[in-house]
């Protein structure tokens, strides 16, 4: 059973991939069985663990050259504080994000209480700040398809071999 309702979706698109779903309850259990080709779905800290047993970097500094035509919006990098002191930012309806990871949820900031539990008293965190954007639904996969389309290949059989759960 799923710990969560996003690893449950992602385990049902896994399995129309055709992927097969191992459950496991502790990291432990498929520590020595898993290797680089497989795809582990679990909270984060468990799949950061994964990707630095694989090699693979935890956390990206910014967005990939490739995918920036696709952000259709500005991005930059402020601090919590410094975005709190300027009512103009506070009040554009702006996305930000903690760039330390799970320092406080996303939010889109509306107002000053929109701000409530982003803050500490101890750190000023740097936060990534976003333009609003209005997404219409299938917009973002109609562009990678025209983008990417002819290198996508969605066929069963470059599925990873298992999709440990």
């Amino acid at each position: 059973m799923p710990h969560s309702i996003n690893i449950a979706t992602a385990m049902y698109g896994f399995r129309e991939l055709g992927a097969e779903i191992v459950p496991y309850h502790f990291i432990d259990e498929i520590e020595e069985k898993i290797g680089p080709e497989d795809i582990v779905l679990d909270y984060i800290e468990q799949c950061q663990w994964v990707f630095k047993e694989f090699g693979h970097p935890t956390y990206m500094d910014c967005y990939l050259e490739i995918l920036k035509p696709f952000l259709k919006r500005k991005i930059w990098r402020d601090t919590i504080n410094g975005f709190y002191s300027n009512e103009k930012k506070r009040l554009a309806g702006y996305f930000i994000k903690p760039v330390k990871d799970k320092a406080f949820t996303w939010k889109i900031i509306r107002n000053t209480a929109d701000l409530i539990a982003c803050g500490s008293s101890m750190e000023d965190y740097e936060i990534l700040v976003s333009e609003p954007i209005c997404i219409s639904r299938g917009t973002v996969l109609k562009d990678i398809l025209s983008t990417f389309g002819k290198r996508l290949n969605t066929k069963k059989k470059n599925t990873p071999r298992e999709c440990w759960i």
